[in-house]
């Protein structure tokens, strides 16, 4: 069993091959990369991202795989990768919002968003059990989740780099202003009502 899942390839097993993350073995192997790049992840369209850093990434049983990276692409453009399981009625949830935001200072802007397709097919859940035959069962608590990918801009710094209070009070205060304007510009519901 250990042969095949070291020796085997990786695609053969179901892992994704739309994103890499390097190894000992493999660190500074891919010359396309940035330097010091800690992986890989392609869009829809073959375009590579290198992976500076995992920002965050979920833990539990609960939190659907949600993995946050700082990318660059081959012109040196920095941008954080969301890449997240979300349900069919979520699945245009969070671009939406993002649509609606666009140009509102301090918000970080969508540049691209995309479903993750594996072998032609979009990637679910459902098309994970249907390769274990579970497709059949009445199973009234499953939700079909879809891999998706958003790419944002810019990528800032998380909570736990800021260098003093200044900082973090000014990042609430700049939360702060942004919640008014949304709030008085009819995007955030009234929630006093």
């Amino acid at each position: 069993m250990l042969g095949t899942l070291t020796l085997s390839d990786i695609h053969h097993l179901g892992f994704d091959p739309t994103i890499h993350m390097c190894n000992a073995a493999c660190t500074g192997t891919h010359p396309n990369l940035a330097h010091e790049a800690k992986g890989w992840v392609k869009d829809n369209h073959d375009k590579t991202y290198s992976i500076m850093e995992v920002l965050w990434k979920s833990h539990g049983l609960f939190c659907h795989g949600t993995v946050c990276y700082r990318v660059v692409d081959e012109a040196g453009n920095k941008y954080a990768l969301k890449d997240c399981w979300v349900t069919e009625e979520k699945r245009m949830h969070e671009t939406t919002i993002l649509e609606m935001v666009k140009g509102i200072p301090n918000v970080v802007e969508l540049v691209d968003h995309w479903d993750v397709y594996y072998k032609g097919e979009p990637d679910c859940t459902a098309r994970i059990r249907s390769q274990y035959d579970m497709g059949h069962r009445d199973d009234l608590m499953f939700r079909n989740r879809f891999h998706r990918r958003i790419l944002l801009s810019p990528c800032g710094e998380p909570l736990s780099k800021f260098s003093s209070r200044r900082e973090l009070l000014t990042v609430i205060s700049h939360i702060s202003d942004i919640h008014k304007l949304l709030s008085s510009s009819a995007l955030l519901p009234d929630r006093r009502t």
